[in-house]
């Protein structure tokens, strides 16, 4: 079912027959380092957060959504972006495929710079369960 070729396909038919398959990724085998945004910015300007990505896995995984989170001084959340791979990656042409074990590629965000409380940022990795279900692996949904 991990077989980044064969994966999906099994999974549909296992679904056709009431079977559903799930492969199991495993979201804390992902490190991100957060290189910190490009420079401060004021509220409403272009802000770019730039992190490595990499995978501490056994073997190959697909590239995860990559979820923003803007934080207060309290650390309460008070904005939040998920970014598909194809938003992160400098290739959008590797989002289709899985990232290996122990590869690192690099990430670039780009957002509007939050306004109001936020003074920090927290970067988590996620992976979409079905369509309407995000698993993170710190928690969030």
């Amino acid at each position: 079912v991990r077989h980044p070729q064969a994966g999906d396909t099994l999974r549909r038919i296992y679904a056709l027959i009431g079977q559903p398959l799930s492969p199991n990724w495993d979201l804390d085998a992902f490190e991100v380092r957060q290189w910190g945004p490009t420079a401060d910015v004021a509220p409403g300007e272009p802000l770019t957060v730039r992190a490595s990505l990499t995978n501490r896995a056994a073997h190959a995984q697909p590239y995860p959504l990559l979820r923003l989170e803007f934080e207060d001084r309290f650390g309460a959340a008070v904005a939040r972006r998920d970014f598909m791979p194809a938003e992160y990656l400098k290739n959008d042409q590797q989002a289709v495929r899985h990232i290996a074990a122990s590869e690192t590629t690099e990430a670039e965000l780009s957002v509007v710079a939050p306004g109001g409380d936020a003074v920090g940022y927290t970067l988590d990795t996620c992976l979409r369960e079905e369509p309407s279900q995000i698993r993170c692996a710190h928690g969030g949904d």
